[in-house]
């Protein structure tokens, strides 16, 4: 019996010495310079702590920091889950460090990221308060192959009743579908901030030949100079109608016993 009571004794004593795990992760890939992306700490025990994350601000803009908590008792048994978010704009390019941030006695493992230069299409020198860009993977696709466009809403001000066209093509026949859930991020052009949603389609030609993607229209109201990262809200609401530039694609084709291999396999949408 009272080897019984030691070992139990010394497994208690065993559990409070061990120190709660906090993982890092990053919410998105790629990352790219100038534009904003969440840096998250889990950790699926309790921690009292407020973490200092001022060694961030080395190689990034800290936006903002959230701090969630989670309890739950199920038959009798307590488990706890936290979480710390921390939205970051990367200030350079290249290889960056996540520092190791303490949390009370525990103590991070450090997490190298890599961040690109944005691409041409959003290096734009764009200073609507509104627009709409999109891009396509290949300017030269074969019948029905997999064609990715992409159609990005820039905002930097706050609109209402807002809505997006669905892509239309002209010129041959497609088939199109949304790709995933639309995602987020807020960047800067020329010392602007805007926040952007992005959207994404795969296009399937069904013929070869010249095919144009018709312009995303935007339509929306906005109360004019007020923007996400403004407080003047006493404008009156304005219509506002913003179109994407039209993309021009040669769709070519496959001919024999590989072509008709090519039909069969291209039909799957990877997500």
């Amino acid at each position: 019996m009272n080897y019984k009571l030691l070992i139990t004794l010394s497994l208690l004593l065993i559990s409070q010495l061990v120190l709660a795990e906090i993982t890092v992760k990053v919410d998105r890939e790629p990352i790219v310079v100038d534009e904003s992306f969440h840096l998250i700490f889990e950790s699926d025990q309790k921690v009292d702590a407020k973490p200092d994350f001022s060694a961030l601000t080395n190689s990034f803009t800290v936006l903002d920091t959230r701090h969630r908590s989670n309890t739950q008792i199920t038959n009798g048994k307590i488990s706890y889950s936290q979480m710390w978010i921390v939205t970051l704009i990367a200030n350079k390019t290249g290889t960056l460090g996540i520092p190791s941030i303490r949390f009370d006695k525990e103590l991070t493992r450090p997490l190298a990221i890599n961040v690109l230069a944005g691409s041409p299409t959003t290096k734009g020198s764009a200073t609507d308060n509104i627009f709409v860009d999109v891009e396509v993977n290949s300017k030269s696709p074969y019948v029905q192959a997999q064609l990715v466009y992409t159609v990005r809403l820039y905002r930097a001000i706050v609109t209402n009743n807002a809505s997006l066209s669905e892509p239309e093509v002209t010129g041959g026949q497609a088939v199109i579908n949304r790709l995933g859930e639309d995602s987020s991020f807020e960047t800067q052009r020329n010392g602007k901030r805007y926040v952007v949603i992005e959207r994404q389609y795969v296009i399937f030609p069904q013929s070869s030949g010249p095919m144009t993607i018709q312009p995303i229209v935007f339509q929306g109201q906005t109360g004019g100079a007020g923007g996400f990262f403004s407080f003047d809200r006493f404008n009156q609401p304005t219509s506002i109608v913003k179109r994407s530039k039209s993309l021009e694609i040669n769709v070519k084709t496959y001919s024999g016993f590989f072509y008709g291999r090519y039909l069969v396999a291209s039909q799957s949408i990877i997500y």
